[in-house]
């Protein structure tokens, strides 16, 4: 083992399994919302992170997956969804303020928009910077809708009386398949003279998960985001899933081949697994 590893971690509710016990002297970890874990992992400052799928799309020669590992949903999500007062039929040429949080998500509402509900709303792109400070207050003086993503969807629906599309459930309800919002993933320039660290960091990350979903009581009474036990368990058990299996491939590889019809992206080059030697 010869250096220390870089580890990503995503700073919402649905990071906290992920985050239950998770230390090591053998890495040290950085939160962030998932497209500054995107950055941070594609420029080189993290070597291993939860990150936007999309990412591994559009740059999946630099990767490579951890096997198991995702934050996907099956016909709902609760944390990823467009507010508006207009139904989705009716968003055509309408404004949709984009969550600078999110990179997955933005080409996940493009798709549905274009390709299964056939509108083209106006998009508007939040920067990063202000994705998780700029007031709602302002956001709907000046738009038709809004995409959110992770805890801010919450006070947004604690706040607003704006109804809630969710994505996942609008990409169930089009594929009948599961979304996979984030995957794990090693930068592939680090994977040489490095296996055995990221090894055991795949088997820790696979360790917290199991411990935390056994420990709900305890994750909630740490970090309870103003939600009941009952909501908090429920999202975390039922509605997150963090298991990475073939269903949930097929629902990406769906989502990989829309972008392709829709010529969001040229192409993509399929899924690259890294070869975990899974030890305590």
């Amino acid at each position: 083992m010869n250096k220390k590893c870089k580890i990503g971690m995503i700073n919402f509710l649905n990071g906290l399994i992920p985050d239950y016990h998770f230390e090591n002297t053998l890495f040290t970890k950085t939160y962030g919302l998932p497209a500054e874990l995107n950055k941070l992992l594609r420029e080189g400052d993290l070597d291993i992170s939860p990150v936007s799928s999309m990412e591994y799309i559009l740059n999946s020669s630099n990767y490579s997956i951890l096997p198991g590992l995702c934050i996907s949903a099956f016909k709902e999500v609760q944390t990823v969804g467009v507010f508006s007062n207009l139904a989705p039929t009716e968003w055509d040429r309408k404004k949709i303020y984009l969550s600078g949080a999110s990179l997955t998500s933005k080409y996940l509402l493009k798709v549905i928009c274009k390709k299964y509900l056939k509108v083209d709303p106006i998009f508007i792109e939040q920067k990063i910077e202000i994705a998780d400070k700029e007031s709602f207050e302002q956001i709907i003086k000046k738009y038709d809708g809004v995409l959110l993503i992770g805890d801010r969807v919450f006070e947004f629906k604690n706040n607003f009386q704006w109804q809630f599309y969710d994505l996942a459930r609008m990409w169930f309800e089009a594929t009948e398949l599961p979304f996979v919002f984030a995957l794990w993933l090693v930068r592939n320039n680090f994977i040489e003279n490095n296996c055995e660290i990221i090894s055991k960091v795949h088997y820790l990350q696979l360790e917290a998960i199991i411990e935390g979903l056994s420990h709900l009581e305890e994750v909630y009474e740490k970090n309870s985001k103003n939600l009941t036990f009952k909501e908090f368990s429920n999202f975390l058990e039922n509605i997150m899933n963090y298991q990475l299996s073939p269903f949930e491939l097929l629902g990406l590889k769906k989502f990989s081949e829309d972008l392709i019809e829709l010529r969001m992206i040229s192409d993509f080059e399929g899924f690259h697994f890294f070869d975990s030697k899974l030890q305590p």
